[in-house]
C-alpha cells in the first residue's frame, strides 16, 4: 500500500514537473512542492521548506534547477524524491527531519556553467595598423647644417650702417656645436659726417648649445673671427683714384639665434650677434678722428640677421 502511494505521488510529481518546464520561464526555477507533502508532520513539512528556499537562493550548484519535491514518511524516517524537469526521479531515504535540506541539495545540483571568457582585442600589427596608429620612424639627426642670412649690422663708434650676407657650416654633437662661417658686408652708408664707405669681409669659427624649445631650437655660440676692414679715405689729387686703408682686426662676438623647422630639410633663422674688436679701443693703430666718440675702424659691430638653413642627413 504504501509502495503504491509513493508510485502514484511521484508519477503526479514527475507530469507536474514535465507540465511547468513548458510554461514556465523564469530567470530562476526554485523547486515547488509535490502532492502529499502537507499531509506530512510538520517538522518534515518545515524540512521541505527550507529545501525550497535553498532553492530559490542563485549562485548555488543546487539553485534555479526547478523539479519537483516529494516526501513521504514512514516508521524509519522518510522517503525524499526529487523530481527533475524533464521527469527523472531519484529518490533517497533519510532518517531525520534535518537531514532533508542538505541531502535534497546535493540531489538538485547541477554542475555551475562555466564563466564567459574575456574578449581581448587582437594586437594590432605595425603592418596593418591605420596610418595614425602606425609607428612613426624617427627622423636621424642632421650630418651638417648649411645656413645663408643677410645680415645689416651696424659698425659701432665708425657711425657706419653696413649690409651683406654670411654662410656657415656646423656639425652637430649631440646638442653641442662647432663649426666655421664667413661673413661679406659690401654696402654701407654713412650715419655721421665722419662716417664714410666701408666694406668687411669676416671669417670666423663657432662653438656653442642647442637647447629646444619646441618647435623652436636655441642656440647660443661663441664666435671668434679676423676682420678685413677696408675703409674709403679720399681721391688722390695726382690720378683721382680713390684711396683706400685697410686693416686685419681680431674679433670676439657671442651670436645668439633661433631655428624653427619649414621642412624635414629646410629651416627658418633669426640671428643675433655681436662683436668686439679689443685693440680698437684706446690703440694708436686705429687712428681716430678729432671727435673722441669716432673711430676709423669699428670697435664694435650689432647684427640682427634673416635667412635658412639646410639639414641634410
Amino acid at each position: 500500500m504504501r509502495l503504491a502511494s509513493w508510485t502514484l505521488t511521484t508519477l503526479t510529481a514527475a507530469a507536474m514537473a514535465l507540465g511547468t518546464s513548458v510554461v514556465q520561464a523564469e530567470p530562476c526555477r526554485a523547486a515547488r512542492v509535490g502532492p502529499g507533502v502537507d499531509a506530512q508532520p510538520d517538522v518534515w513539512r518545515q524540512a521541505v521548506e527550507a529545501l525550497i528556499r535553498a532553492s530559490a537562493t542563485e549562485g548555488q550548484p543546487w539553485s534555479c534547477t526547478g523539479g519537483v519535491i516529494v516526501l513521504v514518511t514512514h516508521d524509519q524516517g522518510a522517503t525524499l524524491t526529487i523530481v527533475s524537469e524533464d521527469g527523472q526521479a531519484i529518490s533517497r531515504e533519510v532518517a531525520l527531519p534535518e537531514d532533508v535540506e542538505p541531502l535534497g541539495q546535493a540531489l538538485l545540483a547541477r554542475p555551475l556553467p562555466p564563466p564567459a571568457p574575456e574578449v581581448s582585442a587582437p594586437p594590432v600589427s605595425a603592418a596593418k595598423a591605420p596610418p595614425d596608429l602606425a609607428p612613426k620612424a624617427k627622423l636621424p639627426d642632421p650630418r651638417v647644417l648649411i645656413d645663408a642670412l643677410i645680415v645689416p649690422r651696424y659698425a659701432g663708434r665708425s657711425n657706419v650702417m653696413l649690409g651683406g650676407i654670411s654662410v656657415g657650416a656646423t656639425l652637430p654633437i649631440g646638442p653641442w656645436l662647432a663649426g666655421v662661417w664667413g661673413r661679406y658686408d659690401g654696402v654701407s652708408a654713412a650715419l655721421a659726417e665722419h662716417g664714410g664707405p666701408m666694406t668687411e669681409l669676416c671669417v670666423g669659427a663657432r662653438g656653442g648649445r642647442s637647447f629646444m624649445l619646441a618647435p623652436v631650437e636655441l642656440r647660443a655660440s661663441f664666435v671668434p673671427s679676423f676682420a678685413v676692414v677696408t675703409r674709403f679715405v679720399g681721391r688722390s689729387d695726382d690720378d683721382d683714384d680713390d684711396e683706400h686703408e685697410t686693416r686685419v682686426m681680431g674679433r670676439l662676438g657671442l651670436d645668439a639665434r633661433g631655428v624653427v623647422p619649414i621642412t624635414s630639410l629646410l629651416r627658418a633663422v633669426v640671428a643675433l650677434d655681436a662683436e668686439i674688436a679689443p685693440a680698437g679701443f684706446g690703440s694708436e693703430r686705429y687712428p681716430r678722428h678729432d671727435d673722441d666718440r669716432f673711430s676709423a675702424f669699428p670697435s664694435y659691430t650689432l647684427g640682427l640677421g634673416v635667412g635658412v638653413e639646410l639639414a641634410p642627413r
